[in-house]
């Protein structure tokens, strides 16, 4: 998945404000609901690097977007041979160079990886556009939400996207599915 196709596989599955009215939010908190689905085009800006989420940071605002417990920063952040992409909770979500592989690396630490999310930066759109859609549909469906063997089986899909069964423990834990 490219940047552009993801962005659009946000905006498809963002919640409706008035079923997150529906299902007991403000209207002020489904409009922010809603805004966590919305890239923001920007300006078009040369990409830190060749590569699908790379490519999504350069050409939209990204830092409002969540989507579950991960978050984008506004530009991309090179350290080395990592590059830092967004944020899993506290922790930094990167791409290591030069397998292009997405992780999450623990805050602090030397080096100790959390979770290994996908094998290259598309795959990750592909399972992270995956992941967006049922946790956009849980927003507003408290059933959905509890139904693990619905969010297990997103998890493996998820997973199956992002390039293998290595990578389930990172979707299982975004989508609430222990």
């Amino acid at each position: 998945m490219n940047a552009i196709q993801f962005a659009k596989a946000l905006v498809d599955c963002a919640p409706e404000v008035k079923r997150l009215k529906e299902a007991g939010m403000t209207e002020a908190d489904a409009l922010l609901v809603r805004a966590a689905y919305i890239c923001k085009p920007r300006l078009k800006r040369s990409a830190l690097r060749e590569d699908p989420v790379c490519e999504l940071l350069a050409m939209f605002d990204v830092s409002q977007v969540e989507i579950g417990m991960v978050s984008f920063l506004k530009d991309p952040l090179q350290k080395g041979p990592l590059i830092q992409i967004g944020r899993f909770e506290a922790d930094p979500l990167e791409i290591q160079l030069p397998k292009e592989t997405i992780v999450v690396h623990e805050l602090g630490s030397k080096g100790h990886i959390l979770a290994k999310c996908a094998s290259t930066p598309g795959q990750f759109l592909d399972a992270l556009a995956i992941a967006a859609r049922v946790l956009a549909r849980c927003s507003s469906d408290s059933a959905l939400a509890c139904d693990i063997q619905v969010l297990r089986s997103t998890a493996k899909e998820c997973s199956e996207a992002a390039g293998g069964l290595e990578y389930e423990p990172f979707f299982t834990t975004l989508l609430g599915a222990w």
